[in-house]
């Protein structure tokens, strides 16, 4: 009798272990809201410009307090212009991040499709080798036809492995940044998209114009015209003065030098947008047309009219081309982040994908 206790205990003891594992090996789904919420909770570079620029307004406010003392309105609007610095450094930066990790999320995507694409290249190259050496027993083909096969499905196996370890690599850096490196985490696949007609035609002059960046470099402009006006009338020495008015010029340059790079960078970005749109386009019909040939292909399969070794190369150019179609997605998306990012919108803001 205390040995069927025993065995009981011991065979809930195994069915316990085995749960166990089974919940710490469970797969968690991860879409690219979730990575973007985890990043924003646990990257430690967000949580560093968080703290940065808490510890700025600190400073700010006992800028304030100290200027109450002197009443100065120069060093007021200073202040302001620091303030407003900080809060443009800080929603800079922040978009920074979430783009990053929009590349990453993308990337891996990228990565699972090229193994996904090179297990079936596998299994279409062995089928080959067979079909190969089949030709090579009546005569048909020779041993070199056979080595090379071989070979040919020798380097797709490593190139697959090698595909499988930059995966792990990339996938753990992943888990490293989100802060959930213990977690067993699959990225979800679907990524649905809808082109956004309205920026098709973009008045560059108007948004640059309107950019963060160049109203406070008009900011420092306006403080420096002031600060020399005020010198002039005090009649301080001309050394001073000269100083001042040299500032002056070196932002009113700084300010068209900003300019023009801003306007440049919204350019380029426009247009790899509207190429990213145009591919989507292209991608999206080749698809179709490929589905619509495979479809066909399978038909005469079933009617014994081509091989096997046909049909699995139809099931490899559409499993490529549907890589293909959603790699343009992935594309798409990032190119429309980062163009909204330079029309100087929050992207964590609402953030939807």
């Amino acid at each position: 009798m205390y040995k069927k206790v025993f065995i009981v205990i011991v065979l809930l003891l195994l069915i316990t272990s085995f749960n166990n594992f089974v919940i710490s090996s469970e797969m968690e789904k991860i879409n690219l809201e979730k990575t973007v919420e985890l990043m924003k909770r646990n990257d430690i570079n967000f949580k560093l410009a968080k703290i940065k620029v808490d510890n700025l307004i600190l400073e700010i406010k006992e800028d304030k307090i100290n200027n109450l003392l002197v009443n100065s309105e120069t060093e007021k609007k200073n202040i302001e212009l620091k303030f407003e610095k900080a809060k443009n450094n800080y929603l800079s930066e922040k978009n920074q991040r979430l783009i990053f990790i929009t590349e990453k999320y993308f990337g891996l995507l990228e990565l699972e499709k090229e193994k996904n694409i090179k297990e079936k290249e596998i299994i279409y190259e062995r089928k080959l080798l067979e079909s190969i050496k089949a030709e090579e027993e009546k005569g048909y083909k020779n041993k070199i036809d056979v080595f090379m096969q071989e070979n040919q499905l020798n380097n797709i196996i490593i190139n697959s492995e090698n595909i499988s370890s930059d995966y792990k690599q990339e996938l753990e850096e992943f888990k490293y940044i989100l802060g959930i490196n213990e977690k067993n985490i699959k990225l979800e696949n679907k990524i649905t998209y809808e082109i956004d007609k309205t920026l098709n035609g973009i008045n560059y002059k108007k948004i640059v114009n309107d950019k963060e960046e160049i109203k406070l470099i008009k900011k420092e402009i306006e403080i420096l015209t002031d600060e020399i006006k005020k010198a002039e009338i005090k009649e301080i020495a001309q050394i001073k003065i000269t100083k001042l008015k040299n500032n002056l010029e070196i932002k009113k340059l700084e300010k068209v030098k900003l300019t023009r790079e801003l306007t440049n960078n919204l350019r380029k970005q426009h247009y790899l947008y509207k190429k990213a749109v145009n591919n989507l386009k292209m991608r999206y019909n080749s698809l179709k047309a490929v589905k619509e040939n495979h479809f066909l292909l399978k038909q005469q399969y079933k009617k014994g009219m081509i091989k096997k070794i046909d049909l699995l190369s139809s099931e490899l150019n559409l499993l490529k081309e549907q890589a293909n179609h959603e790699i343009s997605i992935y594309n798409y998306h990032l190119n429309l982040l980062k163009l909204k990012n330079l029309l100087g919108e929050n992207l964590g803001a609402g953030f939807n994908v």
